[in-house]
């Protein structure tokens, strides 16, 4: 792994070349994109920049991002491939004078003349996550009593309070079971 940021881009040759210019742009890296983000491995991307009058247009054409998402479930991590097909920002020249949020506006960085695309690449990887991120259909999770994995044993704690509740008398563990004498009452 390099020491240079693989995110940032050096974008004063464009800038140079006028409106309507534009380059592509190509990113493999391992390098990390923040606590939320973890990569399996190298992340590609494909961006493509415009120069606009007082800004740059960064288009996203492809993220490829393979990364570990923790199964909600029973806590495990999975390897889980992220594909990203579109997305757009505009990297502002100067900051606008109202509504300014910093993490809605991107700003070139005027000193070096680099935009730093890694809040772009990991806020849209972050849009693309799974909606139930568990580690398959059929993950049974954490035993409530013991916190055992029961995807992988059976066995539970001699003091877990989960198979202690079942094992005590039945008729506490029915509440319906005085449904049949209602209805034949009413």
């Amino acid at each position: 792994m390099s020491s240079k940021n693989s995110y940032i881009h050096s974008i004063g040759d464009l800038w140079n070349s006028g409106n309507g210019a534009s380059e592509k742009l190509t990113i493999k890296t391992d390098r990390k994109l923040g606590e939320n983000v973890k990569l399996a491995n190298d992340l590609e991307a494909t961006i493509k920049l415009i120069r606009g009058d007082e800004s740059i247009i960064a288009i996203i054409e492809k993220i490829i991002a393979p990364v570990i998402i923790q199964c909600p479930k029973c806590l495990n991590d999975k390897r889980h491939l992220i594909e990203v097909i579109a997305g757009e920002r505009e990297f502002l020249m100067n900051s606008p004078e109202r509504d300014y949020d910093p993490f809605e506006n991107f700003i070139v960085d005027k000193k070096d003349m680099s935009i730093d695309l890694s809040d772009l690449i990991r806020q849209e990887i972050i849009l693309h996550f799974p909606i139930n991120p568990v580690c398959s259909d059929r993950c049974k999770g954490l035993c409530e009593g013991c916190g055992i994995d029961l995807n992988v044993s059976k066995k539970h704690s001699e003091d877990c309070q989960a198979i202690n509740a079942l094992s005590t008398d039945t008729k506490e563990n029915r509440p319906f079971a005085n449904l049949k004498n209602i209805i034949n009452n009413s």
